[in-house]
Parts: structure tokens; C-alpha cells; sequence
């Protein structure tokens, strides 16, 4: 070929790919050198304590957000299972500065999991809170780290009662009693496998070291209240994840506990006494089966709070065939002829139905909304990602190496294998390790289609990088109304992506910063709540969301800005505002909502009280926010908001599901059958194609005269008046017209 026509056609292929630019991505991920931030969670296969002995080693850390020295900013702790653990200070534009040392938080001893972030002493000043695990041969335990305000902290562990030495997965502060000072929900979990249970026990002893603890806050010392509160004790317990929330929108915080393995999930609703009751077999139809990671928030704006559970079923073919996830039934008839509550291995996605008969009531949706398959999952994060005013899911995967695997179960079945085994695991740890594969697994970014259905948006916003992720957490690093993304990963560096929502949407904010009074200074247990154009959105200020391991920064709270906003507090007192203007901060304290019970504060670019340092007001006032329009409904739209009004005991999304698949298997005969009609055409490959529609069709109507008022008259017109309707100038309404 010519030099010439061969350089004119790469000139040609060169203003083509210009011409399709790519389009800008929602997230884009912060390098170390850029951040600062070379937290690595390291994890060596090391056959002297591996898998093999711990089932949970490969779970991996959590990371937390908490502003430790009050400058407006958030700063970030993450916690790793077997190295020290790193402090970082957020030193603005996404900056940072590791001032662990210093300040003297490594806890570089023991097994390390979850890590909170809150005010534990009321005095100001944000504490660290650091889950750990005693196992014969590394002895950790639970670390308090008081503020002390000057850049350091102190360990006062034993001094305020909090000294457990277990098998700790996370801890949750909330007030529970309503006193007005934070108490403490310690999540745990078991040290060995599933076991065989003849019958299930709900409520067995409590044993030291297992079993989750209620820790109540007496004037600044912490007192096992777990037996007065009617909590589960036993050895059976597998907690993995735990969030709190008022599920009953009765003013007194619920708990909902994710449990590993056969164990039931627990709803304790709270009889606003200081005593819980568990009620999972009466809200809820069926939960997970191996149920990790739990996140609360109102996902369909109705004003009740809605709960995702994440379990480990594959969605990719080749995972899904080659993976062990799903019990049999027969062991699932056992279980329920042993007490045990119907469990599934998928996610599940449970919308809040409100109270009905006394007690508040459950609808799992998660097929129907397509969240239902993320693979190996752990952290599962309902936050608005892209400011248009619906709340999103973001969920971490990944395992290191996968012991459900089929070919692993094959080689240890085999009878040299097992003659070894039952002399000990250790000639044989290395071995049995390496035949687990490893498979790197994208994250999941969920877009909330605001008709509950979600759409996996992972790979256009800049999220589906393939690795081994843990913890996360979800913060606006630059105080910009952006929530940016800090995600643990393991044997690999830490990732911060940071949210470009403002410069692409051009989406507003509003940012509410809670003042409580008393010991809870961070108002935790507060709701707000927005109106606007006959919608309503609610947010809970509960920072500790377990989306494995970690905790959240609340604040801001991101909104559609609309006409009126109130802050509810745990005590049910009221502070609101008229009018609130876009991108800005307002202050909301409880002293305030005490005295007053109204403020009717006024619009202007002015910076509110009780805004952090660097929370300023941003932007102009606008009444309107350029939100999403909500699309059409589909054709299952109706069918489902009629299933939502009957009772949650009739829903049955396995029903759409189905109509679903029988759809899509009636398109896939019909394609078929057109593929097999494609030989018989008047060209070789290819059907006749009609003059008036552009189509291919089947040989036997070429030529066949359109008889008016017939189905293809019918279906001609319908198309006219589609493509009216739409305004389309495409050829093919040009040639119907």
C-alpha cells in the first residue's frame, strides 16, 4: 500500500477517536505521592498462622474518619491486622501527614479489625476506638485512645471499663438510653467454624472473650449492661457487621447485627427502657445466608430507613460454576426444622414498609433492584456519590485467596490429602494455601435509579479497579460537597479517590453540622430531614455504618436543597429552617432545638454558626438544584408499586424475577428464529430488508400487502406517534411520516 493513502487513513482514524472523547469519570484515584497516604495492609502467607488456623485472615482492616484536632477538616486512621496502625492528618488539598508516632496510636501488637472514631469522654475532641482479637499465639485487646488535644492521645483503656480482650470485630457508639451520653455496642465473633447445631440456641450463656457486649455509659465509666438489656449471649455467634438506626421511627435507636455462617441476623428494637427485644423473625421474611457487611439509610425517600446485608454470591459466570455458595436443601429444611430463620446467599436489600400489626415491617427487593450478586463482599455504603439528590451504594470485594473454591475442595478430599491432615496442617499448610486461587475482583458502584432499582456504575465513575478491598468509608476530604472514597485494601496501598460531582454535574449541597449537648457533642442519634416539592429526604447522624470495619464521617449531609429542612434529635426536639440556601453550611445544635424549638434562619451567602473551620459558603443562593429527572417507568413499574401497597409477607419479587427471565427467553427464540430465516434470504447472510421500516424480515411477508387496520397497521402507527412524540428526525420516522 502507498505511503500517502496510508497516512491520510491514520489521519482519518486519529480525528475519529478525537471525535469520540472520552467522557470525564466521577472518581478519579489520588496516588500515594500525591496523598501522602502509604498505608499498606500487609499480610504474609505464612504458614505458622494463616487461614488455615484463623478462618477471618483474610477480612482484612477498617479505616475511620474523625477531625482529632478540631481544624475543620477530617483526618484518617486505618487499622492493619498484623503491622502498626497509621494516623494520617489532613493537612488540606488532599494532603496528608502520617503523625502516628507522634501522637502515639501504632498499637502495633496483636490482631487488629475494627477501628471507631467518636467523642467518647464529651470532652471535644474526637477518641479512637481500636477492635482486636486474643488468639493463642497473638494476644490482642481492645484499645481506648483519649483525645488529649494537643496532637497525642492516651491510652485509658481499663480506666473507662473497656478493657475486652476477645474475639472483637467492631464497636458502635450511639446512645441508647437517652441520657445524653454515648454508650457502646462491641460486635464479635466466634473463633471457630461452622459447627453442627441440633438444635438453635438463641440465648446460651456468655462466655468471656465471645459474644456481643452492651458497654452502658455511668458518668464516664462503662458497665456491662448486655444480660439487663435482653441481649443474645452464646459461642455460636459469627457478628460481622453491625449499624444502628431507628428503624420503628419511634425516637429510640434500633440495632440491626449481620451474623457469618447459620446464625440468624438480629433486629434488636429498642423499648425506649435501656432493654432491647429480638424481633428478626417477625420484621423480616429472610435475610443473607453468610451475612458481613450492614448499612442503613432511607433509599427511596419515604422517610423510614431501609437496610442492606452483603453475602458472597458470584455474579460472574465463571465464579458462579466454580464456587461453593449455596447450601443444599436438604441442610436448608434441617436448619429450619432447628429454629433457624429462611436464609438465602445473596444480598439482600430489605425497604422499610413502616409499622404494621405493632411492629415494623420488611421487604427484601434486592433481585428487583439488581443488588442482589457482588461476589465476595464486604463494606456496603449507602451515600449520594453524585449529587443528584438519591443515595447511592458503593460495596468492597474481594477475598485473597478463596477457600469456597470447587478445585480446592477437590484436593482436599482426596485420601493422601486427608491421611496428611489428620496428622497436622502444618507439612501441608503451604500447599493447601497455593491451590486456593486468588482472583482480584472490582468494586461495585451502585447509581440509585430512584424507582428502587440501581444500576452498577462502577466502571464509568472510576471505580472498578480489580484488587482485594476491605474497609471504606465515605467523607468530603476538600470540604467541597463532593463525598470522596477511602478504601482499605489488602497488600496494597491504600486508595483515596476523590469526587469531581461539583465541576461535572454542577449539582448543589446543603452541609448540616450537628451540635449535641452534653456528653454526645456530635448530636449521634439525630436525624435531619428535608422537604420539598411533596418529596422528603432523611438522613441519620449514626457515623459508625460497619461497612466492615469502619466508620463514617456524616457530616455533610448532602441534599436536593428545597424549601424547608428540621433536625430531629434523639430526644425528639426540633430545630428547623425556611429556605435554606444551596452549597453552604448550616449549624444545627441541640442547646438551640432545647430553646427555641424553631429558627427560622435567613438565606445570603452569610457562614452559619456552628460550622467547622474551611465549611464555608460556596457558591451562590439557588432555589433550585439540577437534579436527575426521573426517568419513565418501565414495564414493570406498575406491577411493583402495586406489590408494595399489599402486606410484606405477599411481595414476591421471585415472581418479576421470573417474568423477567421468561421475557428475556421469548426475545432469545425470537432472535433465533431469525437467525435461522437469515439462509433462506433473497441475499446470502441477510433477510429481505422492507423499504418503509428498514428492517430485516422474514421471506414469507416480503411482498405480503398492508391490509388497513391489521396488527402491522396498527404497529405502524404506533411507531408514528412514538417518534412524535419523542420529536425524533431519525430516517426511519422521516420514512414512516
Amino acid at each position: 500500500m502507498p505511503l500517502a493513502p496510508m497516512l491520510v487513513l491514520f489521519g482519518a482514524l486519529a480525528l475519529a477517536g478525537c471525535g469520540r472523547a472520552r467522557k470525564p469519570q466521577l472518581f478519579e484515584r489520588l496516588p500515594p505521592e500525591r496523598t501522602g497516604v502509604t498505608f499498606v495492609n500487609r499480610l504474609p502467607d505464612d504458614t505458622a498462622f494463616s487461614i488455615l488456623d484463623y478462618m477471618y485472615y483474610y477480612d482484612g482492616g477498617g479505616v475511620a474518619v474523625g477531625d482529632v484536632n478540631n481544624d475543620g477538616l477530617p483526618d484518617l486512621y486505618f487499622t492493619s491486622n498484623l503491622g502498626s496502625n497509621r494516623l494520617y492528618l489532613n493537612k488540606g488539598n488532599y494532603r496528608f501527614e502520617d503523625i502516628t508516632e507522634r501522637a502515639g496510636v501504632a498499637d502495633s501488637g496483636g490482631w487488629k479489625t475494627g477501628v471507631t472514631m467518636a467523642d467518647v469522654n464529651g470532652d471535644g475532641w474526637v477518641d479512637i476506638y481500636v477492635s482486636a482479637v486474643d488468639f493463642p499465639t497473638l494476644h490482642g485487646h481492645n484499645v481506648l485512645y483519649i483525645n488529649n488535644g494537643d496532637g497525642t492521645f492516651t491510652d485509658r483503656t481499663q480506666e473507662y471499663g473497656l478493657d475486652f480482650a476477645g474475639f472483637s470485630t467492631q464497636a458502635l457508639f450511639f446512645d441508647y438510653d437517652g441520657d445524653g451520653d454515648l454508650d457502646m455496642y462491641l460486635l464479635t465473633h466466634s473463633p471457630h467454624p461452622e459447627r453442627a447445631s441440633p438444635s438453635h440456641v438463641t440465648h446460651g450463656p456468655r462466655l468471656p472473650g465471645v459474644g456481643d457486649r452492651l458497654y452502658r455509659n455511668d458518668g464516664g465509666h462503662f458497665v456491662d449492661a448486655s444480660e439487663r438489656a435482653g441481649l443474645y449471649g452464646g459461642a455460636t455467634r459469627y457478628g460481622l457487621g453491625v449499624v444502628a438506626s431507628d428503624l420503628n421511627l419511634d425516637g429510640c435507636p434500633d440495632l440491626y447485627v449481620a451474623n457469618d455462617f447459620q446464625e440468624d441476623d438480629f433486629v434488636y428494637l429498642n423499648n425506649c427502657d435501656g432493654t432491647f427485644t429480638q424481633s428478626g423473625a417477625t420484621v423480616l421474611g429472610h435475610t443473607s445466608h453468610a451475612s458481613m457487611g450492614v448499612d442503613a439509610a432511607d433509599v427511596n425517600d419515604d422517610g423510614r430507613p431501609d437496610l442492606v446485608v452483603l453475602d458472597m454470591l458470584p455474579d460472574g459466570e465463571k465464579i458462579l460454576k466454580t464456587s461453593a455458595n449455596a447450601e443444599s436443601f436438604d441442610v436448608y429444611l434441617e436448619k429450619l426444622a432447628a429454629g433457624y430463620h429462611p436464609q438465602y446467599a445473596r444480598n439482600t436489600l430489605q425497604l422499610n414498609r413502616g409499622v404494621m400489626a405493632g411492629t415494623v415491617r420488611f421487604s427484601e427487593i434486592g433481585s428487583l433492584a439488581g443488588v442482589s450478586a457482588t461476589d465476595w463482599s464486604w463494606a456496603p455504603l449507602f451515600a449520594d456519590l453524585d449529587n443528584d439528590g438519591y443515595k447511592d451504594l458503593f460495596i468492597t470485594t474481594g477475598i485473597y485467596h478463596r477457600p469456597n473454591d470447587l478445585d480446592y475442595f477437590t484436593y482436599v478430599s482426596e485420601p493422601v490429602v486427608q491421611a496428611s491432615l489428620r496428622q497436622g496442617t502444618r507439612g501441608l499448610a503451604r500447599a493447601l494455601i497455593r491451590k486456593m486461587p486468588q482472583v482480584p475482583t472490582p468494586n461495585y458502584a451502585f447509581r440509585n435509579n430512584g424507582d428502587l432499582t440501581f444500576t452498577n456504575e462502577a466502571h464509568a465513575w472510576g471505580l472498578a479497579e480489580p484488587g482485594f478491598s476491605s474497609g471504606a468509608a465515605y467523607v468530603d476530604l476538600n470540604n467541597s460537597g463532593a463525598l470522596d472514597l477511602v478504601v482499605n485494601k489488602l497488600n496494597a496501598p491504600a486508595a483515596i479517590y476523590r469526587n469531581r460531582a461539583r465541576e461535572l454535574t454542577g449539582n448543589h449541597y446543603l452541609r448540616v453540622v450537628l451540635r449535641g449537648s452534653g456528653a454526645n457533642t456530635a448530636g449521634i442519634g439525630a436525624k435531619v430531614i428535608i422537604k420539598h416539592g411533596g418529596t422528603e429526604q432523611m438522613l441519620e447522624q449514626f457515623p459508625t455504618r460497619d461497612p466492615w470495619l469502619s466508620v463514617v464521617r456524616r457530616s455533610p449531609f448532602a441534599f436536593r436543597v428545597g424549601v424547608f429542612h428540621e433536625n430531629r434529635f434523639a430526644d425528639r426536639r426540633l430545630a428547623g429552617s425556611a429556605h435554606p440556601g444551596a452549597d453552604r453550611c448550616r449549624g444545627r445544635s441541640h442547646a438551640h432545638a432545647v430553646a427555641t424549638g424553631r429558627d427560622q434562619g435567613g438565606r445570603g451567602g452569610r457562614r452559619d454558626s456552628g460550622c467547622p473551620l474551611g465549611c464555608r459558603s460556596g457558591g451562590p443562593h439557588a432555589r433550585h438544584v439540577h437534579g436527575r429527572v426521573r426517568s419513565p417507568a418501565h414495564r414493570f413499574q406498575a406491577r411493583r408499586e402495586c406489590l408494595l401497597r399489599l402486606p410484606p409477607r405477599a411481595v414476591d419479587p421471585a415472581s418479576l424475577v421470573g417474568r423477567r427471565a421468561r421475557a428475556r427467553g421469548r426475545r432469545r427464540g425470537r432472535r433465533r428464529a431469525g437467525r435461522h430465516l437469515r439462509g433462506r434470504g433473497q441475499v446470502a447472510g441477510r433477510t429481505p430488508v422492507s423499504p418503509a421500516t428498514g428492517r430485516h424480515v422474514p421471506p414469507e411477508r416480503v411482498g405480503r400487502p398492508r391490509v388497513p387496520g391489521g396488527q402491522a397497521e396498527r404497529g405502524r402507527r404506533r411507531g408514528v406517534l412514538r417518534c412524535q412524540r419523542r420529536r425524533a428526525a431519525r430516517p426511519l420516522c422521516r420514512e414512516r411520516r
